[in-house]
C-alpha cells in the first residue's frame, strides 16, 4: 500500500473534480423559465353582462380560450338555488380548439337574492388518465359583480394589517 491509490476513492474524486469544473451557459438570449404554480391551458372568464334586471332577470357570459386543443370538454354553469333558466344552456360538452374563443350566454332568472356566486367549471382531458378543471366564480353583491381584488370586508386583515392601515400607509 506504499504510494498505491485506492481506485473506488480515485474515481470518485476525478468525479467531483469533473462534475465541479463543468459549467453550462446558455447563449440563446432566452430567460430560463421561473418554476411555481403550474399555470392552466385554459383561460375562462365569467362576468355578468349589464345589472340585474327587473324581476332579477340576468345575463351572464362565459368565455373560454384554450392554449392547446382539447376534445370532449365540458362546461357546467351553476347558479344559485331556485334560478331559472329562460335562454342558453348552463351545460356544454365537446371539442375546445387551442386559440379559439367559445362563449356561452345565459338569461336567468335570479330568485329574490342581493347576495349571490355563480360558478363556472371547465372540465377538460389532456390524456386519457388526466383531467383537468378550470373554475371561475363570479360573486355578486346587491345586484352588481364584485371584481376579486375588491372584495375585501372593512377590517379583513391581511398579514397582520387592515386594508384601513395599509391605506393610510401609502397615502390613499
Amino acid at each position: 500500500m506504499n504510494g498505491a491509490i485506492n481506485a473506488p476513492a480515485a474515481a470518485l474524486c476525478a468525479l467531483v473534480l469533473l462534475a465541479g469544473g463543468c459549467r453550462t451557459a446558455d447563449v440563446s438570449g432566452e430567460r430560463a423559465p421561473v418554476h411555481g404554480k403550474p399555470r392552466s391551458p385554459v383561460d375562462a372568464k365569467l362576468e355578468m353582462i349589464g345589472e340585474t334586471g327587473a324581476g332579477g332577470r340576468t345575463t351572464f357570459r362565459l368565455s373560454v380560450t384554450p392554449e392547446v386543443d382539447f376534445s370532449n370538454a365540458a362546461i357546467e354553469i351553476k347558479f344559485p338555488k331556485g334560478s331559472e333558466v329562460i335562454e342558453g344552456a348552463t351545460s356544454w360538452r365537446g371539442d375546445l380548439k387551442a386559440a379559439r374563443l367559445h362563449e356561452m350566454e345565459i338569461t336567468v332568472l335570479i330568485p329574490e337574492k342581493p347576495n349571490y356566486k355563480v360558478t363556472a367549471n371547465v372540465v377538460f382531458s389532456h390524456t386519457a388518465k388526466m383531467k383537468l378543471k378550470k373554475r371561475v366564480v363570479l360573486n355578486v353583491r346587491s345586484g352588481k359583480p364584485v371584481p376579486p381584488d375588491r372584495g375585501l370586508k372593512k377590517g379583513h386583515r391581511h398579514k397582520g394589517v387592515t386594508l384601513e392601515e395599509f391605506l393610510k400607509k401609502k397615502g390613499g
